[in-house]
């Protein structure tokens, strides 16, 4: 559990720029509340206004490379203020011969259905309506970031701190949310698991035709969720400024997984409408 006393800094960052998948079975999940914090040591804590971004897509979609090259460019703009996820969700998924990667997620699936997706490429930018739409082409993602972060007062920060037992496989994240203005919403907080640089084939036809690639580095790959797809309540009702609540999520990892290139992403989210209100990534091993 976390016992400090954290010395609060928000940072909030206006940015002026316009632009324009293997099956997890549920992991060991425990979540403990945090009691009140001790006195005796300090830490300074840094919050800043993050983007989710969810690039749904297949390693049979001709057109969903396309997508991830310009996720590539727009983190290459905006940096860490972008936290991405690959989700491999729809008709492009089949497996065969060739393509035997199970990339597809229980959450990933609950997702691409919910919001109704439809066809990939397509992505959601922090849950929220850009131009009428929900889910949007890749074109769009850019202006839909640049709207997020348009808003640079920060009403929500979200902490994490993971520790990873080497020798067992165990993850122990703690995550914290601080809220810096009173609401009378109902929230959830949601902990995703992603794995980085797996490399397996995909079918990319705007650059190869007529072949796929066979080495083709597939990134941010949601692999599963330690709260369940939409998380868990953690606030009712009213929501005091300044509150801060505290959880502890474990997590035994599948020995498939390159722990190296695994991080956490923890999210809250409107209960009701899932709009995300802010987000944050952590290495499993940082």
């Amino acid at each position: 559990m976390i016992m400090k006393k954290y010395t609060i800094i928000i940072v909030s960052l206006l940015i002026g720029f316009s632009y324009s998948c293997d099956k997890i079975e549920e992991p060991f999940k425990e979540i403990v509340d945090v009691t009140p914090v001790d006195t005796s040591n300090t830490t300074t804590r840094v919050y800043v206004k993050r983007v989710m971004v969810e690039d749904f897509t297949g390693h049979k979609c001709t057109y969903c490379p396309a997508a991830h090259r310009e996720l590539d460019d727009l983190i290459a703009v905006y940096g860490s203020k972008i936290v991405p996820l690959t989700i491999h969700a729809g008709d492009f998924t089949g497996l065969d011969a060739e393509f035997i990667t199970d990339f597809t997620t229980t959450e990933g699936t609950a997702i691409y259905t919910d919001f109704q997706v439809g066809s990939t490429p397509k992505g959601l930018v922090d849950r929220t309506i850009y131009d009428g739409n929900l889910s949007l082409f890749f074109s769009a993602w850019g202006a839909a970031i640049q709207q997020q972060l348009a808003d640079t007062l920060i009403k929500v920060g979200v902490f994490i701190e993971n520790s990873y037992n080497d020798a067992n496989r165990e993850l122990t994240s703690e995550i914290s949310v601080e809220f810096f203005d009173n609401y009378s919403d109902t929230l959830s907080l949601a902990v995703y698991y992603l794995q980085d640089s797996i490399i397996a084939p995909q079918i990319d036809g705007a650059q190869y035709p007529n072949d796929h690639v066979h080495d083709y580095e597939h990134k941010h790959v949601l692999r599963g969720s330690l709260s369940g797809t939409y998380g868990e309540e953690i606030i009712s009702g009213i929501i005091t400024k300044n509150q801060i609540i505290e959880k502890t999520y474990k997590l035994t990892l599948d020995s498939e997984f390159n722990e190296d290139k695994c991080t956490i992403v923890a999210f809250v989210l409107d209960t009701e409408t899932k709009e995300i209100l802010n987000v944050e990534e952590l290495e499993f091993k940082h």
